[in-house]
């Protein structure tokens, strides 16, 4: 017995991050091209939505040619345009895109290349949170937050044409470097996220906090010693100032932000105002993410250390503050630290599984939803 438990400890971590990968992959790749398969909804040629690519792609690929993804696809084809009394494209960060497009020029399709960039980055993300999880709560909580997050009901994004994957690996990455004292590649990855997205300036205020605070640093030290974390917000700076340079403006993308409805505004309003919306599923989706993830980014800090416990709650609370709740499913699942609570507190299987099985069956509706452009996030 005590031969089994050594095997066990000393067994590559990366062989059950690879299996969950490889089974939620199936499970979500399977219910997607099922629901396609059965008669999915097609827009119209001349639909305003396909960005100006109504060409069909191959059957493994058209199902993601969906919502945002096609935002991505444009600015990865056409670059930047921007229209001050209408939707427009300065509202995708360039990072992903950018990447899209290289890969897209080996493989022909940039919709493939989408898929292929966001799939090699979720495994890595899986791999580095499986790390930083095991590290700190053992192999079984590292096992639950793997499957929470994955199996979440947006969480097929992950797979999908958006830069959630890029974005939640490049996260993990800062902060789990940042937390060992390797603070230029935390630096450097920290710049990366947030040239994938702005809510990638959060990580700036976590890892001053965790080299002032936790380190007990005097600011001159930070200066001297933690200097490249301070070039984390230099990739939202550098977009805004090519901004500047495409439209004069430099706040072109809040502005365009206003064509879909968001604003500034305080959290507590913009749950309100979703919460007393016509009730729904989406609806029930947003608010109850909204009441879930600040309660368990609480919890990540008080078992993993305030420092990804504030970056989880800056990370939910964030796009919290655009006057309403659409899309924020989406976006807590780059708040890992919530997913790491979660997977502490239901460690034991008995709780675990009855929860697994809730979200798998939420995320195949949500899933046969946006196939049929019934749902965006």
């Amino acid at each position: 017995m005590e031969k089994m438990e050594t095997a066990k400890r000393n067994a590559p971590f990366w062989k059950p991050c690879l299996a969950i990968f490889l089974l939620t992959r199936l499970w979500v790749f399977g219910v997607t091209y099922a629901v396609y398969a059965s008669g999915a909804r097609e827009l119209p040629p001349e639909s305003h939505m396909w960005r100006g690519a109504t060409g069909r792609e191959h059957f493994l690929i058209e199902p993601w040619r969906r919502w945002d993804a096609l935002w991505f696809l444009q600015v990865a084809r056409e670059g930047y345009s921007y229209r001050p009394d209408a939707q427009s494209n300065v509202t995708v960060f360039p990072a992903y895109p950018l990447i899209m497009r290289t890969v897209g020029a080996l493989t022909g399709s940039l919709a493939l290349a989408g898929l292929i960039v966001s799939n090699a980055c979720l495994l890595g993300a899986c791999l580095a949170l499986y790390s930083l999880t095991a590290g700190k709560a053992g192999d079984e909580a590292a096992r639950g937050t793997l499957l929470l997050l994955l199996l979440f009901p947006s969480a097929f994004l992950l797979s999908g044409i958006y830069s959630e994957s890029l974005f939640l690996f490049l996260c993990v990455l800062s902060l789990k470097s940042g937390l060992r004292g390797g603070w230029m590649s935390s630096g450097t990855a920290g710049a990366l996220a947030s040239t994938t997205r702005l809510a990638g300036i959060v990580l700036f205020p976590a890892l001053v906090f965790e080299r002032l605070i936790r380190k007990n640093l005097r600011f001159a030290a930070l200066l001297r010693d933690g200097a490249p974390i301070l070039i984390v917000p230099l990739g939202a700076a550098a977009f805004f100032l090519y901004l500047k340079t495409l439209t004069g403006s430099y706040g072109a993308y809040f502005e365009a932000q206003s064509h879909w409805g968001h604003r500034l505004a305080s959290p507590l309003f913009s749950f309100f105002y979703t919460a007393t919306s016509p009730l729904n599923f989406a609806t029930l989706l947003d608010v109850g993410t909204a009441l879930i993830f600040p309660a368990l980014g609480v919890i990540a800090g008080r078992r993993f250390g305030w420092t990804l416990g504030l970056y989880a709650l800056a990370a939910v609370f964030l796009p919290m503050c655009a006057s309403n709740l659409t899309g924020l499913p989406r976006y807590v699942l780059a708040a890992f630290p919530a997913f790491m609570a979660g997977g502490w507190l239901l460690r034991r299987r008995a709780l675990l599984v009855p929860v697994l099985v809730a979200l798998a069956a939420m995320q195949a509706y949500c899933i046969h939803q946006f196939v049929n452009w019934r749902l965006s996030f």
